[in-house]
């Protein structure tokens, strides 16, 4: 399997044989060419949402193929622009692309030269090249409209985006029949916020006010992995006899220190948040000790909510060995980067849907459980069980729409 298919294959560069680079130079001439292999690349994979950070827009010289462009023009409106990257259309002027789940016009590809304009400007479209064609059908396929019907909250676009992945990959992974694919929506939609938590907005959150009623998470945390090295962890317990001790010794919010509390502003609440997620998650899982800040960094990420350092590696390494490029920052640097690719991850989810057998269970808890037989398949997902009964719901209502 791999990330990357192929586009159109013609090249590009900077200037043209013979003549001097459009005025400003090189700079906006690499820009240009920047923003494009981005653009080509999204169009690529698929992907009808791309956030475009401070975008840098400009003029210049471009060799497409054989053609050469003097004047070629990238123009973004707005701050950081959401774009829909297969919303491409051809103008007189040159390539528009709308905004994620709208019309409007946020980028313009525009060619200024006024000689064989058309001949230009259909070198640009093909160097952008097409979506990528799925040479497969899923055994059990679901489309956007069901997952829609599932999530009616999240935008149309978001769920063809999902569906089209889930395709993509479900015989791999071997999610095959409605019952299924009705449990891994079950948990990955309560995971991913109903998959809108996923992409750019990929990521746990961290920032908990005094009044927020998640903190009885963080009161019944226990030490989950024993004996334990201690090297750059003292106060991690080191025998079996001590692994239901509270890891953060909370019984209430007036016993958590108001360093982890964010009631402050925005920028101290923030640093409030990831002070949290680094003194929870300490010393577990791979992670190193709060100063190490590990907690933060592999907090949950992905449609399944990856969570620890050793999960990731282990994801990052079953990546690699299945021939995955990596245009993106490594998941192991920079997890925040490298979940922006919604391919990487759903990938992720159902991976570890996989390494934890979760067909095998599904198989067994059919529709109409009790909520302690459906409580054994979100074991294997979250061994708290935390909203197990959320959970449910979803799988109810995805076995429904499914199942038709």
């Amino acid at each position: 399997m791999a990330v990357e298919t192929a586009a159109a294959k013609s090249s590009i560069k900077c200037g043209c044989d013979g003549l001097m680079d459009y005025l400003t130079g090189d700079g906006n001439c690499q820009s240009v060419i920047y923003n494009l292999e981005l653009l080509k690349r999204d169009i690529s994979k698929n992907k009808v949402s791309h956030k475009l950070s401070n975008p840098a827009g400009g003029t210049g010289q471009v060799k497409v193929g054989e053609v050469c462009i003097d004047n070629l023009q990238i123009r973004f409106y707005g701050d950081n622009p959401e774009i829909n990257p297969l919303s491409k259309q051809k103008t007189q002027e040159g390539i528009d692309f709308n905004a994620a789940n709208s019309g409007n016009i946020v980028l313009n590809v525009n060619v200024l030269d006024k000689a064989e304009k058309d001949k230009k400007i259909e070198a640009v479209w093909g160097y952008l090249g097409d979506k990528t064609e799925e040479d497969h059908q899923a055994t059990f396929p679901v489309t956007g409209t069901q997952l829609h019907e599932i999530f009616p909250d999240t935008p149309q676009d978001r769920c063809d985006e999902v569906a089209a992945l889930l395709n993509k990959y479900s015989d791999k992974f071997e999610i095959n029949t409605p019952l299924r694919m009705a449990h891994f929506l079950g948990q990955v939609g309560w995971e991913s916020g109903r998959l809108m938590a996923m992409g750019t907005k990929s990521g746990e959150g961290t920032c908990y006010k005094e009044k927020s009623t998640g903190w009885n998470i963080w009161y019944k945390l226990t030490w989950k992995e024993l004996p334990y090295d201690h090297t750059g962890c003292p106060d991690a317990p080191d025998n079996n006899s001590q692994r239901v001790k509270n890891k953060n010794s909370w019984s209430s919010i007036s016993e958590v220190p108001k360093k982890y509390i964010c009631d402050g502003g925005e920028v101290t609440s923030k640093i409030a948040g990831k002070n949290l997620f680094c003194y929870v998650y300490r010393c577990e899982g791979g992670n190193g000790d709060e100063n190490s800040c590990d907690g933060y960094t592999y907090r949950g990420h992905g449609i399944m909510q990856l969570t620890w350092k050793k999960q990731y590696e282990a994801y990052n390494k079953w990546l690699v060995s299945k021939g995955f490029s990596s245009d993106y920052k490594s998941l192991l640097s920079d997890p925040d980067e490298g979940f922006k690719d919604m391919e990487i991850d759903i990938l992720s989810g159902m991976w570890y849907w996989d390494i934890n057998t979760c067909n095998e269970a599904a198989d067994k808890i059919k529709s109409g459980c009790t909520q302690v037989e459906f409580d054994k398949i979100t074991g294997k997902i979250n061994k708290g069980l935390v909203d197990s009964d959320k959970r449910k719901i979803i799988f109810e209502d995805s076995y429904k729409i499914l199942n038709k």
